[in-house]
């Protein structure tokens, strides 16, 4: 019967999921403005100042330069910031924020104050993650030949609690890079090398994150190490072009520094008194790439998508990463999920525990990320203002309650369950050798109830620093400040 299909439909495309996702998403998307986002739109929107003041080669010293940056945020929350990244990041911001660069031109004051022109900045990473959905599906089909699992697929990727927290409170922008990374895997996995390259020199321009992932690529298929060197070295052209054309400007040499932070903390876990845990990982990844030849269509598919998984995984298990990275990670994890057959459940249970873990550990290792400066004059301040002196302190909260339980060293457990879950999900999921399964093609798979509860528990560690802050607003919980 008619009713009967509609009912189907609803299940099937995972309707009424889409509807609580979309409820709480917008809630949460609407209530938060990390500081480090509304740096970059700041910076983004000077690129017009230094543009049609024919000085654009100064951009970073019109961002403050060594003079401590500029004013950044609303009047009553900002700090002063200059500008830290290669210029692509800023030239995507401007050009999104173009139309409120033009209203605070024209009409004075600080755009930065208006609730209305912050959602709007915000939207941008709404577009780029409807862009990266659309990616991780074409990928997903091309690899599976499977076109009708596009709800379920889409569900699964939204379900992360980790992209979620990243995207809708911290309102990061790796996620820019990401649209490059994933379109750069599609042309690849398509045989387009032009295409390829031009994404992942967009996207190595930005931050360095896509060059960690491209030489495991080149290796699958390059076996000439002084070809390998020579595409890795096109691969950065954009990023060596700004850094001379800004260093001409004048805040001189500086620009040379930006993005240095990511390599230092790429070393910052060590063994054996210098042994980077992350590097030794990573170039057994590479060994294990450049190794492979001769391997069937199915084969190298899986590959693709496992030294991505990989590459982005040991950022969280042999790093301090920040916790808005976790973006890269999750439209690996999302395809390697759905393609993983039997393994499909287990696998599942793996990334709840690994998200949830993680999430709540950064609650405690990032909290200014999550809460503190980031309602600013955003929707929940304006529904519950914070009376009290101090904003709330999610990550306090949570280690005032660790602290009553010492001999159960909860941030111990908590950093050993989300490391034992990654290193489990790259072990159990690495492509098999030829003979043993190996060859098979890659299928889609998924169980709408596992779906449904991973949705549910990532929904619900997601509202905790909302739920904390309205419960000290309301006087029902103890407010942890700074």
């Amino acid at each position: 019967s008619i009713r009967r299909q509609r009912q189907m439909c609803i299940r099937d495309r995972f309707l009424i999921e889409f509807i609580i996702l979309g409820a709480i998403g917008i809630f949460i998307f609407s209530s938060h403005a990390y500081q480090d986002f509304c740096e970059t739109m700041r910076h983004g929107l000077t690129v017009w100042d230094a543009l049609f003041d024919g000085k654009l080669i100064d951009f970073y010293a019109y961002c403050g330069g060594n003079n401590g940056g500029i004013y950044c945020g609303s009047d009553t929350l900002g700090t002063y910031m200059d500008a830290r990244y290669d210029f692509t990041i800023y030239v995507i911001f401007a050009i999104w924020n173009f139309p409120l660069w033009l209203i605070e031109h024209f009409g004075g004051g600080n755009i930065q104050n208006s609730f209305i022109a912050m959602l709007y900045a915000k939207s941008m990473l709404l577009a780029a993650v409807a862009v990266t959905g659309r990616l991780i599906i074409m990928i997903s089909a091309k690899i599976t030949g499977n076109t009708q699992s596009t709800p379920g697929l889409v569900l699964s990727y939204l379900s992360s609690c980790t992209l979620l927290a990243s995207l809708l409170i911290i309102g990061q922008y790796d996620v820019l890079a990401l649209i490059f990374i994933l379109a750069g895997v599609y042309f690849y996995v398509n045989d387009s090398q032009k295409y390829f390259f031009i994404c992942f020199i967009i996207a190595n321009s930005m931050k360095y994150f896509g060059l960690l992932y491209l030489l495991p690529l080149l290796c699958l298929k390059e076996k000439n190490p002084l070809k390998l060197a020579g595409k890795l070295a096109l691969s950065m052209s954009l990023s060596v072009f700004w850094k001379i054309f800004f260093s001409l400007g004048t805040y001189g040499t500086a620009v040379l520094s930006n993005n240095d932070g990511l390599i230092s903390m790429l070393t910052d876990y060590q063994v054996f008194s210098g042994v980077s845990i992350f590097w030794v990982s990573y170039l057994a990844l590479v060994i294990h790439c450049y190794k492979r030849k001769d391997m069937s269509q199915a084969r190298h598919y899986h590959e693709v998508i496992f030294a991505g998984f990989v590459t982005y995984m040991l950022l969280y298990t042999a790093t301090p990463a920040y916790p808005y990275w976790v973006v890269l990670l999750i439209p690996f994890m999302t395809i390697m999920l759905h393609t993983s057959g039997s393994l499909y459940g287990l696998n599942t249970w793996l990334t709840i525990m690994f998200e949830s873990a993680l999430l709540i550990k950064h609650y405690t290792w990032y909290p200014w990320c999550y809460s503190r400066v980031t309602y600013g004059n955003m929707l929940l301040y304006k529904l519950c203002p914070n009376k009290a002196v101090g904003a709330p302190d999610i990550g306090r909260y949570i280690n005032y309650w660790i602290e009553k339980f010492p001999t159960w060293h909860i941030p111990v457990m908590l950093s050993t369950v989300f490391t034992a879950a990654g290193f489990a999900l790259i072990l159990l999921n690495r492509p098999k050798e030829a003979g043993d399964s190996g060859d098979s093609a890659l299928t889609y798979t998924q169980n709408p109830v596992l779906m449904r509860i991973r949705l549910a528990i990532s929904l619900l560690i997601l509202l905790i620093p909302d739920i904390y802050y309205i419960g000290v607003t309301s006087g029902v919980l103890k407010n942890m400040q700074p």
